[in-house]
């Protein structure tokens, strides 16, 4: 199996840590796994992984049409069996990339976090319902992570 990991920036934080110990466990399981790096960070020699730099347009992430035809190439060229958004704005370029150029790989969003914690606006729980509504399966990091996340959005509940 071949999956696209989606990450923000090369940077040694949390999401980007997991998502490349995760390829490399994948890798070691006999699968391929790339990761892909939406923004250029100043810091990136620090992050050991290798990765592909998307070049997205941070100040426009929330119309990034240029940054979502991009992933939507990388998709095409590389042709993965799915796609791993990781945190962050990693599940708006996915999902907008995917209906807005119709590519069919599944998306997969890593939740490794209590999302109640930062969804304090109810237009950001819209926007949020809205772009997971759109995604395949919801993998938790842990049992509480997936019951705040299904607190929040009963109809996660039924996805994988």
């Amino acid at each position: 199996m071949e999956i696209l990991q989606l990450i923000q920036k090369p940077q040694p934080r949390g999401a980007e840590t997991f998502a490349a110990q995760l390829s490399e466990n994948l890798e070691q399981q006999g699968h391929t796994s790339k990761l892909l790096a939406l923004y250029a960070e100043n810091e990136a020699g620090k992050f050991k992984k290798d990765y592909i730099l998307l070049g997205a347009n941070v100040q426009a992430r929330l119309w990034d049409k240029n940054g979502w035809k991009a992933l939507a190439d990388v998709v095409k060229e590389m042709n993965p069996d799915v796609i791993q958004a990781n945190a962050g704005d990693t599940l708006k370029y996915a999902v907008f990339s995917k209906l807005m150029y119709k590519w069919h790989q599944p998306i997969v969003f890593r939740n490794a976090s209590t999302l109640s914690s930062y969804l304090k606006n109810p237009l950001q729980k819209i926007y949020t319902k809205f772009l997971l509504s759109k995604v395949d399966a919801v993998a938790s990091v842990s049992d509480f992570s997936r019951g705040d996340i299904v607190k929040l959005f009963p109809e996660l509940a039924k996805k994988p």
